[in-house]
């Protein structure tokens, strides 16, 4: 057991703000791996701004993306800076039901599965294959 009654009452606070800073850190940097996707009957494409781009509910091009999703379930982290903002969100349902959602920005996908955002860096080669398969470019893109 570690004494502290030589400290001061700052020098204890002190110490407590470095081990929750510590604490809070190393958990935030773990990688997180979600559960695979199943049975998303439809995906809406919206805009940042939550503008509806499209609705995809064709099951081959549903399955593909959440193929894609699926390839990409591993090695999410929750920056301590907080999660950046996509260009595009791809939410996905059962049903009626949301069930999570893949996002992209220029240079990163963001994620929001099991109740947290998370991101990972993304390639060029893989941000233009996930567009590819929505059939969209984001507004910023166009310009």
């Amino acid at each position: 057991m570690i004494r502290f009654g030589g400290l001061t009452k700052r020098q204890r606070s002190n110490i407590h703000a470095m081990t929750v800073a510590a604490v809070l850190l190393c958990g935030c940097d773990r990688p997180i791996a979600f559960p695979a996707l199943q049975g998303i009957t439809q995906v809406t494409v919206r805009t940042n701004h939550d503008r509806i781009v499209k609705t995809i509910s064709e099951p081959r091009a549903v399955a593909a993306i959440v193929a894609f999703a699926n390839a990409h379930r591993n090695g999410w982290r929750v920056p301590w800076a907080g999660v950046p903002v996509p260009q595009l969100v791809v939410e996905f349902h059962r049903g009626e039901a949301f069930a999570g959602h893949l996002g992209v920005g220029r240079t990163f996908f963001e994620t929001q599965r099991e109740g947290m955002f998370a991101a990972q860096p993304a390639s060029a080669t893989e941000r233009a294959a996930f567009l590819a398969l929505l059939e969209v470019q984001p507004e910023e893109d166009a310009r």
